[in-house]
């Protein structure tokens, strides 16, 4: 069994700012906030979708862990969010090879970064 490998560097960013840039210059003035919306979105689907990772996971359904991370590699990359979609990522192929024991052993470092990931947003919210 492949240990896991983190799909970041500890000193990297949780977002990459130039997608937040690119995101917030959405923004139309005296609107409602168009990336306000998006982290808002982000935040409840994406902890719905980090929700479906650890039951799958924990009750060892390859398949729907595999959905889940790739649904959640997604929606985290467009957010810029690339290491947490490079763990997406790896989880799926864990999904795919059916190594439900590495799946499980990644979970913390999935979480660990959601959270780094969700600070990020929330900071970049109240610039």
């Amino acid at each position: 069994m492949a240990q896991p490998q983190p799909a970041f560097e500890a000193n990297t960013r949780a977002v990459d700012e130039e997608v937040i840039r690119e995101l917030r210059s959405l923004d139309e003035p005296g609107e409602d906030s168009f990336f306000g919306g998006l982290v808002q979105e982000f935040s409840a689907e994406g902890a719905r979708l980090l929700g479906g990772v650890h039951r799958a996971a924990e009750a060892g359904d390859a398949m729907a862990m595999r959905n889940f991370a790739h649904s959640l590699k997604g929606s985290s990359g467009s957010m810029g969010a690339t290491g947490l979609a490079g763990l997406c990522g790896q989880l799926e192929g864990f999904g795919r090879q059916n190594d439900m024991p590495g799946a499980r052993l990644l979970l913390p470092l999935l979480q660990n970064e959601w959270n780094r990931v969700m600070e990020a947003l929330r900071r970049h919210l109240n610039e």
